[in-house]
């Protein structure tokens, strides 16, 4: 039985990446989750932070044209880092991003068919299925393969 509350208006906003360290030939999935919010500047801003402890060495950037990705406060942290490197995907290009096959493999496979009770419920697996995808390498390979953006690791 699904039970279905009438107006309800919880939000979930996550913001992703997948993050290629191509000396080690390693990748990892970088996650954050934002409940009833959007991501804005300041959020993407913490991302690349969080990004930018997960990696040493200079980074490329490669995002979609989210208004958050192009605000000024991204714009001004970007200039104070010069190892932060920034290139747009196309606008409506969701077949050239790698993390849009991470989320598509998370909603067809181990969230598909789920009904949380709400936005904590669903936080919660949401954070159990990001850090299960973290220990499987040749899956996130698989996204970023898939891609054609030039982003081969073999």
């Amino acid at each position: 039985m699904v039970v279905q509350r009438i107006r309800h208006r919880q939000k979930l906003s996550i913001i992703a990446g997948l993050v290629i360290r191509a000396r080690r030939r390693r990748v990892r999935f970088v996650f954050r989750l934002h409940r009833d919010c959007a991501v804005d500047g300041p959020k993407a801003v913490a991302f690349l932070r969080q990004v930018g402890l997960a990696v040493s060495g200079p980074i490329i950037v490669v995002w979609d044209r989210l208004n958050a990705h192009r605000s000024k406060v991204v714009q001004a942290f970007l200039a104070r880092r010069p190892r932060f490197q920034l290139e747009y995907l196309p606008p409506y290009a969701p077949e050239l991003n790698p993390t849009e096959y991470a989320w598509g493999w998370l909603k067809t496979n181990p969230l598909a068919n789920y009904v949380p009770k709400d936005a904590a419920e669903l936080a919660r697996t949401a954070r159990r299925q990001d850090h299960q995808l973290k220990h499987r390498a040749r899956l996130l390979w698989s996204f970023i393969d898939h891609s054609p953006l030039p982003l081969r690791h073999k």
